[in-house]
Parts: structure tokens; sequence; C-alpha cells
């Protein structure tokens, strides 16, 4: 689950300033080949500490919720988005009209890479609060 709280943390635009700001620390703590290890490992409960402190200045721009850490995934078989039914491969597989595959537009600075595949699980993750 640390995987995907890291995930989650490390992918969203709202935070990822902070999460700068701390892995510049780490670079600085740390030699050049443990900083991104001990950044991973060390990060969300710097952000659960640093949320705390804004939390205590009523700082109104921030989603608490996921400093407080993840609760865990909950999975299902298939999905409903915009009025689209899409299934994981196991119950697709058995059907005439197939909807589990998925394309996300890649991004980058120099290259842009388009990734395609299918949809397996669909995992929703929970937070505390």
């Amino acid at each position: 689950m640390e995987v995907l709280h890291w995930f989650v943390l490390n992918n969203c635009d709202e935070i990822i300033v902070y999460l700068d700001e701390d892995e510049e620390m780490m670079k600085r703590e740390h030699p050049s080949h443990l900083y991104a290890q001990k950044h991973r490992e060390l990060s969300p409960q710097w952000f659960l500490d640093f949320v705390n402190k804004l939390k205590s200045s009523n700082y109104p721009h921030l989603q608490y919720n996921l400093a407080f850490g993840l609760i865990g995934p909950e999975l299902f078989s298939g999905c409903h988005v915009n009025g689209v039914k899409f299934l994981g491969t196991a119950g697709d597989d058995k059907l005439c009209t197939q909807n589990s595959s998925v394309h996300v537009p890649g991004g980058g600075e120099s290259t842009y890479i388009d990734f395609y595949g299918k949809l397996t699980t669909v995992m929703q993750l929970l937070y505390k609060n």
C-alpha cells in the first residue's frame, strides 16, 4: 500500500510543489545514490507533519485527506465512466463487444509517448477522513 500512496502523492499536482521541497532537502542530506530511495520512504511522513502544521494555521487550499494515509484499495471488475461501461479482461473476454482497452496520452518534456493496454482491475483508493 505504501507504493500506491507514494504514487498518488507523487502525481498530485496540488502537492507536487511541497514534495519538490522535500526532495531538495533529501538531496542535501543524503548521498546522491540514496536520496531517491529516502525521498520515497520518508516523504509520506514528512508530508503528514507538514500538513499538520498547515492545518493548525487553518491553511484552506490543501487536500488534507491525502496526508493521513491510505486505508486500502477496493477492487472492482469494471466501472462506468461518462455513461460507458468498462470491464476488466476477465469479464470482457466472454463478450462479443469488448471494451477493456485503455489509452493514456503520454506527456513529457521532449517526447510524447502514448500508452495502450488492457484494463484488468479497477481500483479505488480509500483514504482516512
